[in-house]
């Protein structure tokens, strides 16, 4: 007897179910459903004739032995394939099929036909591609018209009138499509309407082309018309060569002639005013009268009723404008504001943006002018150029921000990267800046000149001139300073009333006031001195805080000290006077004098007088007193030594600043007057003792 196996005798040690060909794996009570393989082929078998076979998922792939998909159920659509590739498919709105189809009875043609023609059949199954023929021109107009033939279609041109709601026109060359269009046509010629009532009215109009629900409906002698949109040119009676294209664009026009309008509601209330191009939603939507304005994009002159000659080109430009002529707005929101005033030019985004009465004002450049409201006559270029000024007007400006926070100043002129940025206030007025940062951060205050780079960019104060880069760059408080010159008052600070030409003149002084540097690097060792006049190339004060200094050199000479003045020619030349005289006039008119008295210094201190022979030391051989001292001249020399004379006539002597001690010969002059006075009286004696004793 053959023992019963169990499961276990059918798994593999991999876990592997075996059973040979023809043993089955029976599933159910009555064992409905088998799988096995016979040998040569795999069943999956539903054994009961009444139940059904399920296989579920939301992706099914049939497959062939080499993996290739054959029939696919992917989310609910079946997909036939050959080859992988999909054949049939089923979709939602039904059966969509790539390549050819073979159906039993039917023949389909080979080759796909040529233009025009159409698929019929034998009647027997046979279906090929034909061209239709035999109808004349005549035979498709009665079929268009009222469909009572049965036409065979020829490539005959079609000629003459064609309207297609079962009446004709008169007129020559027209074409009407839509109950009522054309419908009062008389002499009208070249006229196309496509719509319901479109172009109703026309009578003796010709070459209009109308398209849309009531497009033109009124228009009846006005020629060479273009109305395309739903109510298109609704009331134009008999205005000539008007173009409108979209719903109700020239909705309201009448008699005026010569229009563009692109968009809905583009010039909707225009009634008599030509000459107006408007493209873009509702642009220029309230013009009625207004001629020759040009509007491009939404909104654009969307509140202008009766101005004319205005051009606005960008989203919202002009887009308040009513009665202000002769415009120009480009740029998103360009002059958006502006309602009344005339003549104003802004191009850029929002250019001019808040004007609103204000007139002849011109802004280029992103945001330029854009709070401008009743500032005139400004010129401005440049993204953020006077993009602050309110009020203020006859200001011109160009450079990126420059004038930036100009608002009610007037007068301004600024050129330049932030020339002038910072002047505001309504004392900021009548500046002019030219330069990168040149005025940059000036405040309320007016007529400073700055010209060049960085010239007066921290000035708060007035009357300032700068001309050169960094000419006065430092200046804050300081007034009325004048700086001619590459780095010329550089440094200056407080000090005012300060003038310098030349590159680097007057370069260091900070808080000095009321001086005047003229040459290359003059004056360069100054700082808070004042009152010094120095002139020369070179020329330089002795030290940097002297004041009352006077120094005219040509040679790279040096100040004196204090309360002098020195002229220095080049070398040992010496200086003279137009009259060749080598002493200068003094004043020494009596009514200019009091407490007038006698002197009788004389004889008895020129005797004590010591003339010397002497040589002047050199720079090297100078240690006691500054450098600077020195007297740039050679060989044996005449005069007195200032220390041995001050013993006997210390007025005569001075001590600069410097601590070198100077001769004012002056009195010396007096004092030896006296003493020939006192010689001449001696000699006098003599000779009357000489008399007495020759017995005369």
């Amino acid at each position: 007897m053959t023992k019963a196996r169990s499961l276990s005798d059918f798994i593999e040690s991999d876990g592997s179910v075996t059973l040979v060909d023809n043993q089955k794996i029976k599933v159910g009570t009555g064992n409905d459903l088998e799988i096995y393989h016979d040998g040569s082929n795999s069943y999956i078998t539903e054994s009961n004739a009444t139940g059904n076979l399920f296989i579920k998922g939301t992706h099914i792939y049939l497959q062939n032995s080499s993996g290739q998909d054959a029939l696919n159920l992917i989310n609910g659509n079946v997909f036939l394939k050959s080859g992988g590739a999909t054949k049939l498919q089923t979709t939602s709105t039904g059966v969509s099929v790539t390549g050819t189809i073979t159906a039993s009875g039917l023949v389909y043609p080979s080759s796909d036909g040529t233009n025009g023609q159409v698929l019929t059949t034998d009647g027997s199954g046979n279906l090929s591609f034909s061209t239709i023929s035999g109808y004349t021109d005549s035979d498709v107009e009665t079929y268009i018209s009222n469909g009572t033939a049965t036409p065979v279609f020829s490539n005959t041109e079609i000629s003459g009138t064609i309207k297609l709601d079962g009446n004709y026109p008169t007129g020559t060359e027209n074409v009407a499509l839509g109950n009522g269009a054309l419908s009062n046509l008389t002499s009208g010629v070249r006229n196309t309407a496509i719509g319901e009532i479109a172009g109703q009215n026309i009578t003796e109009a010709g070459e209009a082309t109308l398209v849309g629900r009531q497009a033109g409906a009124n228009l009846t002698t006005g020629n060479s018309n273009t109305f395309i949109g739903g109510r298109a040119g609704l009331t134009a009676t008999t205005g000539t060569e008007n173009t409108a294209v979209g719903q109700a664009s020239l909705f309201s026009m009448t008699t005026g002639s010569s229009n563009t309008a692109l968009g809905r509601g583009a010039l909707l209330s225009n009634t008599s005013a030509s000459n107006n191009t408007a493209v873009g939603r509702n642009s220029l939507n309230a013009n009625t009268t207004g001629a020759s304005n040009t509007a491009v994009g939404e909104s654009a002159l969307v509140s202008n009723t009766t101005a004319s000659n205005n051009a606005a080109f960008g989203q919202d430009a002009l887009t308040k404008n009513t009665v202000g002529h002769s415009n120009t707005g480009i740029g998103l929101a360009a002059l958006e504001e502006n309602t009344t005033a005339d003549a104003n030019t802004g191009i850029g985004f929002k250019a001019l943006n808040k004007n609103t009465t204000a007139d002849y004002n011109t802004a280029v450049g992103y945001s330029a002018l854009k709070v401008n409201t009743t500032g005139t006559q400004n010129t401005v270029v440049g993204a953020l150029a006077g993009d602050s000024i309110t009020t203020g007007g006859n200001n011109t400006i160009m450079g990126f921000n420059a004038g930036g926070q100009f608002d009610t100043g007037s007068g301004n002129t600024c050129f330049g990267k932030e020339a002038g940025m910072s002047i505001a206030g309504s004392n900021g007025q009548n500046n002019t800046a030219v330069g990168v940062n040149a005025l940059r951060s000036s405040h309320a205050f007016f007529s400073n000149t700055a010209v060049g780079e960085n010239c007066l960019t921290a000035s708060t104060t007035h009357g300032a001139t700068a001309y050169g880069s960094n000419t006065c760059s430092a200046n804050t408080t300081g007034e009325n300073n004048n700086g001619f010159g590459y780095f010329t008052l550089n440094t200056v600070t407080t000090g005012s009333n300060n003038v310098a030409f030349g590159t680097v003149a007057g370069r260091y002084i900070t808080t000095g006031a009321n001086n005047v540097c003229v040459g290359v690097g003059s004056a360069n060792s100054l700082t808070t001195g004042s009152n010094n006049i120095i002139i020369g190339n070179g020329a330089d004060s002795d030290g940097s805080s002297l004041s009352g200094q006077i120094l005219l050199s040509c040679a790279s000479g040096n100040t004196k000290g204090t309360n002098t003045g020195f002229i220095q020619p080049a070398g040992s030349g010496g200086v003279y006077q137009g009259n060749n005289s080598s002493s200068w006039l003094t004043t020494s008119d009596e009514r200019i004098k009091k407490n007038i008295e006698d002197n009788t210094t004389g004889l008895d201190v020129i005797n004590q007088i010591r003339v010397r022979n002497f040589e002047y030391r050199t720079e090297d051989e100078i240690t006691e007193v500054p450098t600077s001292a020195a007297i740039k001249k050679e060989g044996l020399q005449l005069g007195v030594i200032a220390q041995e004379i001050e013993t006997i006539l210390p007025e005569v002597i001075k001590q600069e600043s410097t601590g070198v001690k100077s001769v004012n010969p002056d009195n010396l002059t007096w004092y030896l007057v006296n003493a020939v006075k006192e010689l001449s009286s001696q000699v006098d004696e003599l000779k009357q003792e000489i008399q007495i004793l020759k017995g005369e």
